[in-house]
This record gives structure tokens, C-alpha cells and sequence, in this order.
């Protein structure tokens, strides 16, 4: 065990600690007296630990210090100099960035005026009923992905949609999130629109378009890791066949199939691309 930092700085401790861990270090974090010290188990990792160190005591405002606590499933505040620990819904909130935060409380306030006016919503928020209603409201290609039925509908959408976007959001930018998910509801609404009409909503073909690209992003980009589960994305893609059967029509109702399917190619589409255009970006 190699004693690689020693201080009060408990802000600094924690910044370390949890850069480390993403990095792959087994390190120790404990308090001697009024200072924190954090150790290394491994000598092998002494390098890359002293190499992280000089990087954090130069800069140690850099963005992705506290992109590793949030890796680490940490939330630090900005002045964080004791061990004080945020709740579960602190954490679950301070982790939202702006674009998944906005969408959240959209689809809610929306889901509440629904439930208040539908009729008037329906009109404001649904696909439009033609093509000239289109071209004078070009808007209703994607306010139906703010559009849910039931509860059961928007705690649904709303659990996948906080799970992926965050993701993206915090590892990658609020604009790369605000492009893949206009680009994935405008595709999949307008194919939902000419499959089955203008009665359909949710949030689900963004879902599964952020999900194509959280799954194969990486897979063209290997430096790049979002930690998106394969077997979630799985999960989806199972989901969404089951959807597509009679029986599950006959217990549940019509599911908007042609977006789940439309938002999916669109998301591989969209990491492919993206994927070419970041790397060629990369001096």
C-alpha cells in the first residue's frame, strides 16, 4: 500500500478518491486526525495515481472531476469540505442536467393539464391531422412526445428517459442530448404519423432512439464508455417485439410500434454518424 495524498482538503479528497475509482484504482480513503489520507493497494497503480493528482491539484475545477463523482454515483456540491452526504432524492435531482430536467417537467406539466383539459391539450399537443395543418404548425412533429395517457404511461417513459438521458448528458453535452432527442422524436413521430395517423403520443420513440445510440456509440468509439447495460437495451428491444403482438394489444392496448422501431434506426443512425464526425474531430 503506497500513502499517496494527505490533507484537509476534504473537496479535493473526495475529487481524488473518486477519479481514481473511475479510473480503474483501488484506493482507500480514510481520516487520520483532522486530515483525510488516501491510500493506493496496488503498486502498479502508482503512476496513473500520481499522474491524476498533479492534473487535480492544477486544475481542479475541471469538469471532469465532478464527472467522475457522478460516475461514482456521488453527487459532490460545489464547496463540499466535510463528509456530508445528500439524500437519495438530493442526489437524484442534483444529477439531472438542464435538457433531462426540462423534458421531465414538461412531460409532467403537460401529463397534469391533460388530465385538467384533455380535449384542449389534444388539440395544442397532438401530430398534426394533414399536411397543411403541418406546414402552418411545423411544431406537432414533436409535441406529441410530451404526450402520455396514464400514469402508468408517464412514470414508464419518464424512468427510461432519466436513465439514459443523464447518461448522455453529463458524458458527453446538453447539446448532443438536445440533437439526438429532436432528431429521434421528429423521425419517430413523423413515421408513427404515416403508419397510423395523428392519435398517438409519448416519449418512447426518443427512448429507444437514445438507447441505439447509448448501445452502439460506444461500440464505434471504444475510448468512449457512456456505461449503458447491453442487457437494458435488450430489455427494450424485447419490449418493444412483445408490443407488437395481438395478445398484447388485446391486454394492453395499441402501442405506437412504428415509433419504438423508427426512433431505434434512428438512434444507430445517429451513433454511426456522430461516432465517424467525433472521431475525425480528435487531433
Amino acid at each position: 500500500m503506497i500513502e499517496l495524498y494527505r490533507s484537509a482538503n476534504a473537496h479535493e479528497a473526495l475529487l481524488l478518491r473518486d477519479q481514481l475509482t473511475a479510473a480503474g484504482v483501488l484506493c482507500r480513503l480514510d481520516r487520520v486526525g483532522r486530515e483525510l489520507r488516501l491510500i493506493i493497494l496496488r503498486h502498479e497503480d502508482e503512476t496513473v495515481a500520481r499522474a491524476a493528482l498533479v492534473r487535480l491539484q492544477a486544475d481542479p475545477n475541471d469538469k471532469r472531476w465532478r464527472d467522475a463523482s457522478w460516475q461514482q454515483g456521488r453527487v459532490l456540491p460545489t464547496h463540499a469540505y466535510g463528509h456530508r452526504e445528500f439524500s437519495y432524492w438530493q442526489r437524484l435531482w442534483r444529477g439531472l442536467g438542464l435538457w433531462t430536467a426540462s423534458v421531465i417537467l414538461a412531460c409532467v406539466a403537460v401529463y397534469a393539464m391533460l388530465l385538467a383539459q384533455p380535449a384542449a391539450i389534444l388539440a395544442a399537443f397532438s401530430a398534426p391531422d394533414d399536411l397543411h395543418q403541418a406546414w402552418l404548425q411545423p411544431w406537432r412533429w414533436w409535441t406529441p412526445a410530451l404526450l402520455h395517457f396514464s400514469l402508468l404511461h408517464l412514470v414508464f417513459n419518464l424512468l427510461w428517459w432519466w436513465q439514459l438521458a443523464q447518461i448522455i448528458e453529463r458524458l458527453q453535452s446538453t447539446h448532443r442530448l438536445l440533437l439526438l432527442s429532436l432528431l429521434c422524436a421528429g423521425v419517430s413521430n413523423a413515421v408513427q404519423w404515416l403508419w397510423s395517423g395523428p392519435h398517438f403520443g409519448g416519449l418512447s420513440g426518443v427512448i429507444y432512439g437514445l438507447a441505439a445510440y447509448a448501445t452502439f456509440y460506444p461500440r464505434w468509439r471504444p475510448e468512449i464508455n457512456l456505461r449503458w447495460p447491453l442487457s437494458l437495451f435488450w430489455a427494450l428491444l424485447i419490449w418493444a417485439l412483445l408490443a407488437s403482438t395481438s395478445w398484447f394489444t388485446a391486454l394492453w392496448g395499441a402501442t405506437a410500434n412504428a415509433a419504438h422501431f423508427s426512433g431505434l434506426i434512428c438512434g444507430i443512425v445517429l451513433a454511426a454518424a456522430l461516432a465517424l464526425r467525433d472521431g475525425r474531430r480528435v487531433p
